[in-house]
C-alpha cells in the first residue's frame, strides 16, 4: 500500500507504534486481521509494515515478507523496532519466493503494483496464492489503479484465479476470502 504513510526504520518509535495501531484497526474493520497462529505473507507492501502490523498483537501469528532483496535491511529493522523480528521471514521479490506451499498461508498481502507484470504473470501469481491460501483465508490486493477498465481486467483474473468471493474496497483495493469447498 505504497500510497500510505509508512514510517522508515529511523521513524520514532511513538510514531511507528500508532501507524501499526492505526494500520491494525483499518485491516481488523476490513475484516482481514490473523488469529494466534497463522500465518500472514506480505508481498510488496511497502517496508513490511503492514505485515507486522498485523501479527504484532497476534500471538503466534508469523510473517513471511517478500520485497526486493535491496529492502530487507530496512524491513529487519522495522520488524526489530516494532517487536516481530522472531515472527518474521524475508524473502527475494523473484518468482520463486512466491511458489508457497499448498495451503500454507491465512492473511496474504499483495501490493498488485510491486507483483504487476502482464496479465498473464498475474494471473500466474494469483492462481500460487490461491492454492497456498488456506479454506477461509483472505487474500488482499491494494491496487493503485482508479480506472475502471483495469479494475474491471483485475476482478476478472481473480476470478479466473478460483477466488470465490470477490469484493471491492472503496479504495480500489480488492479484499478476497477463499471459502473451503464443500463436499456433495
Amino acid at each position: 500500500m505504497n500510497n500510505m504513510n509508512t514510517p522508515s526504520p529511523k521513524t520514532p518509535v511513538d510514531a511507528v507504534s500508532q501507524a501499526v495501531t492505526d494500520m491494525a484497526a483499518r485491516f481488523a474493520a476490513l475484516g482481514v486481521m490473523p488469529t494466534p497462529g497463522q500465518t500472514v505473507a506480505d508481498i510488496g507492501q511497502d517496508s513490511g509494515l503492514v505485515g507486522f502490523a498485523l501479527i504484532r498483537h497476534v500471538a503466534d501469528a508469523s510473517c513471511i515478507t517478500v520485497r526486493p532483496a535491496a529492502a530487507h535491511d530496512g524491513a529487519r529493522e522495522l520488524s526489530a523496532q516494532i517487536g516481530v523480528q522472531d515472527r518474521v521471514t524475508l524473502r527475494p521479490l523473484d518468482d520463486a519466493a512466491l511458489d508457497f506451499e499448498a495451503d500454507s498461508l491465512d492473511v496474504v498481502l499483495v501490493d498488485e503494483s510491486a507483483e504487476r507484470r502482464s496479465d498473464a504473470q498475474f494471473a500466474a501469481v494469483l492462481e500460487n496464492l490461491r492454492r497456498a491460501i488456506r479454506p477461509g483465508g483472505v487474500l488482499y490486493i491494494s491496487s493503485s489503479s482508479r480506472v475502471d477498465d483495469e479494475l474491471a481486467s483485475m476482478r476478472s483474473l481473480l476470478i479466473a484465479a478460483g477466488f470465490d468471493d470477490v469484493s471491492q474496497a472503496p479504495s480500489g483495493s480488492f479484499v478476497l476470502r477463499r471459502f473451503a469447498l464443500s463436499s456433495v
